[in-house]
């Protein structure tokens, strides 16, 4: 198969995987279709430009034939790559699962400030979630820690470290199920309104009374940029 037949191929699959996001019971633009996907789909949002001039191409590759009817031009193999690896990401975008850090490990209030340093260094994290039986209480972080040691607090516990005014982080839980896409657009989100997100917790259901499967932060997003541009 050649180049221009690999690429009409994976061109003809995303357009597919788009009517579907779009809910498109009638013929709509494939311009349109990238339009209406780019404000469900972030995957569709980050690859914006580039479905476009796929689209300009493709049409060039269809309509544009020699006197023997045969394509004029071919792709290079790098443009047949990366239309084929957009398709691949709109067809099955993975999991924000997929790409956080797990198993996720726990404090309890209870626990000395000292053992929950230890085990954020053997982890090589900065923020461990803190736990009082099955609720998520706050996200115990290492300039929490330093600020209590600085204040030379007489109590050991994780409780007095993370009991401050200015110690409260924005976590955001979410569900298992949620999408790689859903991941950068609430990072996004929150970037756009002055906040800062320390963490997206994932569990079973969403909620704040499960034990986290997964964890998110800003160090997990250069990997995940990576996987999808």
């Amino acid at each position: 198969m050649d180049n221009a037949s690999k690429f009409i191929d994976s061109f003809v699959r995303i357009e597919k995987k788009l009517k579907e996001i779009a809910d498109a019971n009638r013929y709509l633009k494939f311009s349109k279709l990238v339009s209406i996907c780019s404000k469900k789909n972030k995957i569709v949002s980050l690859n914006y430009s580039t479905l476009l001039d796929y689209s300009d191409l493709r049409n060039i590759l269809i309509h544009n034939r020699d006197d023997n009817n045969e394509i004029i031009a071919q792709p290079t193999d790098f443009t047949v790559k990366n239309i084929n690896r957009i398709a691949a990401l709109i067809e099955d975008e993975k999991k924000a699962l997929d790409f956080s850090s797990k198993p996720v490990k726990i404090v309890r209030p209870h626990d000395t400030v000292l053992s929950a340093f230890e085990l954020m260094n053997k982890l090589d994290t900065t923020k461990i979630p803190v736990y009082s039986k099955n609720h998520f209480i706050n996200l115990l972080t290492m300039e929490m820690i330093a600020n209590w040691a600085i204040t030379k607090n007489e109590d050991s516990q994780v409780s007095s470290a993370i009991d401050c005014k200015d110690c409260t982080h924005k976590v955001i839980f979410f569900d298992e199920n949620r999408s790689l896409g859903d991941v950068l657009k609430v990072f996004e989100d929150n970037l756009a309104k002055g906040n800062t997100l320390s963490a997206i917790l994932i569990t079973e259901n969403g909620a704040n009374n499960e034990y986290p499967k997964g964890i998110i932060t800003a160090y997990d997003l250069p990997k995940i940029m990576a996987y999808v541009l």
